[in-house]
């Protein structure tokens, strides 16, 4: 015997498919308001073929709080308020996790700054041993300058015959010290204070090979290697009790040839000097 499984068919008006029809395109329009309201987007188009009375379907949401079915749009939105929140949370983390890298490469920049700055840190030194009572230390810009070599040391000639230091005839036979020492070396991160130990051993090597009681340098970059801090201010001319000389901090030959101003000044600041090499 064969056996016939039974189904059952059921028959529907075309008034009835069309009204249901309405139904979920009038539900899937109340959806997307209360997700455009959810959203905060105030103006919006409609993108379904609801029926509308008005030419221009933008709308303003003020006109849907006002939708005869308000049960369902404050149900409606009360559940969708859960996965808006949820995304909301997403959000914030994103924004925190881009704040704190935002903040990482702040102060990455900052520190690739400071690094910039130290890999630029350089100088040039020239030593003059004149004689027991004087030895002179001069910087050398580094950038290309408006002056040349001769009117440096002519500069430099006129200041050390003014202090009776040395004869008109003088000759200057230098030794140079620079900073890098060399290329091709890891520099180390405190580069100010291993340059300032470098000077200082220099100075040091230099006084016990040949004695002198004064030493005068004309520095610019490095001028803080030598000036002595106290309470009352800055000193520029005093006697180092550990190297045992006069120490006398000027204005660079640099400085004095592009600002002639400033020699009166240098000339005054120099009188403790002066005073010392006559009286020796």
């Amino acid at each position: 015997m064969k056996r016939y499984s039974k189904s059952i068919v059921g028959i529907y008006s075309n008034g009835y498919i069309k009204g249901q029809l309405r139904l979920s395109a009038k539900l899937n329009e109340f959806q997307r308001r209360e997700y455009l309201s959810a959203m905060g987007i105030d103006v919006f188009y409609s993108e379904n073929s609801v029926p509308a009375k008005k030419k221009d379907r933008g709308l303003v949401l003020s006109q849907i709080s006002n939708s005869s079915d308000k049960s369902f749009s404050t149900q409606f939105s009360r559940d969708s308020q859960k996965p808006l929140r949820a995304i909301q949370e997403n959000l914030n983390q994103e924004k925190n996790k881009d704040d704190r890298t935002g903040t990482y490469r702040a102060e990455h920049n900052k520190s690739s700054d400071v690094e910039d700055s130290h890999s630029s840190f350089g100088f040039s030194l020239n030593y003059y041993f004149l004689n027991e009572k004087l030895a002179v230390l001069e910087e050398i810009p580094l950038s290309r300058s408006q002056f040349t070599r001769n009117d440096y040391l002519n500069l430099l000639h006129k200041i050390l015959v003014a202090l009776g230091a040395c004869g008109e005839n003088q000759s200057f036979d230098a030794e140079r010290i620079s900073w890098p020492v060399a290329e091709g070396f890891s520099m180390p991160t405190d580069q100010h204070s291993a340059a300032r130990l470098m000077v200082s051993g220099f100075i040091r090597r230099k006084s016990q090979e040949a004695k002198f009681a004064n030493l005068l340098v004309f520095a610019n970059t490095i001028s803080d290697f030598f000036v002595r801090q106290k309470k009352a201010g800055s000193m520029k001319d005093y006697f180092d009790e550990t190297q045992g000389f006069h120490l006398t901090i000027s204005q660079s030959l640099d400085a004095m040839l592009t600002h002639p101003d400033l020699k009166r000044d240098v000339w005054q600041q120099l009188q403790p000097l002066r005073k010392r090499i006559t009286l020796e």
